[in-house]
């Protein structure tokens, strides 16, 4: 199980780019990610400058969404989106979907025929990405569990 979260302080790409490769590397059968959250009441929101802080709006707060606006990274405003971009889409979520596939129940045939085809349209559209994804390929071979056969409906 691996419990990971970017946007600290004074992170850079860089650091961003070591938490990828470390995940790769444990390969963890559970990834969990999320966004930094500085929400009032915390040290970090007391640290906010006061421009920082009127760019907040807790009133449409989402736990799952995190505070938006906040960069507190070393890297700037345009960067990070780019970097939390990248890594969400071409990482977390490629790899979550795979863990989705693996747990789902082998009886579920249609979310598990949709899982696969979210995965093997990410491993065709970006193969060397798919390929360095936790676990390696694991996720496409017919001759593990991971997929359900094509004939069941």
């Amino acid at each position: 199980y691996a419990d990971i979260m970017i946007g600290l302080p004074a992170e850079t790409a860089a650091d961003v780019n070591a938490t990828r490769e470390f995940i790769r590397w444990a390969a963890p059968d559970v990834l969990s990610f999320g966004m930094l959250a500085v929400l009032p009441g915390t040290p970090l929101y007391r640290q906010l400058p006061a421009e920082e802080k009127s760019k907040l709006d807790f009133s449409t707060y989402a736990y799952m969404e995190g505070a938006q606006g906040t960069n507190l990274t070393a890297m700037s405003r345009e960067e990070f989106k780019r970097v939390e971009r990248e890594f969400v889409r071409y990482f977390v979520r490629p790899t979550v979907k795979r863990q989705l596939l693996n747990d789902t129940p082998a009886d579920d045939h249609a979310e598990r025929r949709q899982l696969a085809k979210d995965l093997r349209r990410f491993a065709l559209r970006h193969p060397i990405r798919y390929w360095r994804l936790p676990g390696g390929a694991r996720g496409l071979s017919r001759n593990t569990h991971d997929l359900p056969p094509r004939a069941v409906q």
